[in-house]
């Protein structure tokens, strides 16, 4: 395979990936009143401000509840592929599989690690014993 053919794969791989996002994000709105209730809003904001507003959405929700959903979705989407259901369905079901398992490595992330000024991420049990005894 030849550098062009990698670099078109890549190309194509990058669309799909953006594609896919593009989904969950539009999921993440169309569900949003199970959220926090100013995600969407008429008010002008800035992306930062709306990803939060999402954030605080399933923030709160525990490990288990996220699990729960994300195996819920699983067992819907493993059905509908051998149910053959249609193409928009089982694309659904899988979008939500990945919000789901996004949410969990959000909420997973937030607890268990911190960054410091400069961006880098230091896992809270990694510290050393002398930043502990700091």
């Amino acid at each position: 395979m030849g550098k062009g053919e990698i670099k078109m794969i890549n190309k194509d791989l990058m669309r799909h990936v953006r594609d896919f996002g593009d989904k969950m994000y539009n999921q993440l709105v169309k569900h949003e009143d199970k959220g926090d209730s100013t995600i969407g809003s008429s008010q002008s904001t800035s992306q930062v401000e709306s990803e939060e507003r999402f954030v605080s959405g399933w923030a709160g929700c525990t490990a288990m509840y996220l699990k729960r959903r994300l195996y819920e979705n699983m067992s819907l989407l493993s059905v509908a592929i051998e149910r053959q259901a249609p193409v928009e369905y089982v694309e659904r079901k899988a979008v939500n599989v990945a919000n789901y398992a996004s949410m969990i490595a959000d909420n997973y992330r937030r607890e268990h690690c911190s960054s410091d000024v400069h961006g880098q991420v230091d896992l809270k049990r990694n510290r050393t014993r002398k930043e502990h005894t700091e």
